[in-house]
């Protein structure tokens, strides 16, 4: 049976810095990446302390990755750092088949960290990461090509650089600041993500959503979104549907290209879909629906009233509105949905002016 719509494989904050680089953190694989560093006596220590089979998730780890270094290694290799920039060599099991002669080596990826440390507590607008595994780069490609996605390996090496491992320790001065995280590094709960990936079956879409209901926030990152620097935006795994109803979504997302619109992300709604989202500027968002039994598409104009009343809002807009907290944003909304005829501009306009 085919699943229409945008299947979302994760969802958490991501950062915009400007119209040219942005970077997604999904809190998966974020926490993934700290029980990565972490030494293998430790990983297996906090496993037992929570109750938690340590030989269930060895088990189960080589079922999914063809690997136990996930478990049996401390995922840093070496590293380097030099003036704001830092080279951490991460182990892990390499995507692909790999030749007989080479299956005991052990598979590294080469991420660079830059401008991780806090200047006056905030973070810098230069910092940067990359990692040449797959994930890093077409979870990223895959719906902006300005996208950066902090990958389990990135992570891995984040939390090296911030818990000061030993490969780092005589380099770590030269960073001469605190290292931003944007989320609070709980051991616990890293063991907890990965009991939950690879002994229970979970999703990781579903993982992140029980963890943005917690606070892992860390207090940098919360500055962000105080800032309005920051959306909490799902990342997409596949997106289909039916013959006709994809073209009208694709020429509805076009005209708004067209009239200055910019794509901002994938929003989580609170019926639990996810739909593209376009903005024009901070006040205004307009979500892409799709009606699939109807083969109609709607659209959910939203309006962000930060500091007005109930009655404020019903004098404005009337009542036949909805009204609440954005989960994409944050922020307070009133919003409406308007079903498009035809997928062309003067409608869109016409919504848009309502």
């Amino acid at each position: 049976m085919i699943t229409y719509g945008i299947i979302p494989n994760g969802f958490g904050p991501e950062i915009i810095f400007n119209d040219r680089k942005r970077i997604f953190f999904q809190p998966s694989t974020f926490y993934e990446g700290i029980f990565l560093g972490m030494p293998p006596e430790e990983k297996k220590e906090i496993f037992e302390r929570n109750n938690y089979d340590y030989s269930e998730l060895e088990k189960e780890v080589m079922k999914v990755k063809g690997s136990k270094k996930l478990t049996n290694r401390r995922g840093i290799q070496k590293g380097d750092v030099g003036g704001t920039v830092g080279i951490v060599i991460v182990n892990s099991r390499r995507h692909g088949g790999r030749s007989d002669e080479n299956k005991n080596r052990i598979a590294s990826y080469t991420v660079m960290v830059k401008g991780a440390q806090l200047l006056d507590g905030k973070l810098q607008d230069t910092f940067d990461i990359s990692c040449n595994c797959k994930d890093s780069l077409y979870k990223g490609l895959g719906e902006f090509t300005n996208r950066k996605v902090c990958c389990a390996h990135a992570a891995a090496a984040l939390y090296a650089l911030y818990s000061g491992h030993e490969s780092l320790k005589e380099c770590k001065p030269m960073l001469k600041g605190e290292i931003f995280l944007p989320f609070v590094v709980d051991e616990d709960l890293a063991a907890y993500v990965v009991k939950s990936r690879y002994i229970d079956g979970r999703k990781l879409f579903n993982i992140d959503k029980e963890l943005m209901r917690r606070d892992i926030l860390s207090p940098h990152l919360e500055d962000l979104v105080d800032d309005g620097r920051v959306i909490f935006t799902c990342s997409k795994k596949k997106e289909e549907y039916p013959d006709g109803l994809g073209i009208k979504m694709w020429k509805i997302r076009k005209n708004l290209l067209e009239m200055g619109y910019k794509r901002e992300g994938i929003a989580k709604e609170f019926d639990g879909n996810c739909y593209w989202n376009y903005s024009i500027d901070k006040d205004t968002d307009l979500r892409i629906m799709p009606n699939i039994d109807e083969g109609t598409v709607s659209v959910m104009k939203v309006t962000y009233v930060d500091g007005m009343s109930r009655d404020e809002i019903i004098r404005k807009f009337g009542r036949n509105v909805g009204y609440g907290r954005d989960p994409l944003r944050r922020r307070m909304r009133v919003y409406k949905t308007f079903e498009l005829k035809y997928p062309d501009k003067s409608e869109l306009r016409w919504i848009i002016g309502r």
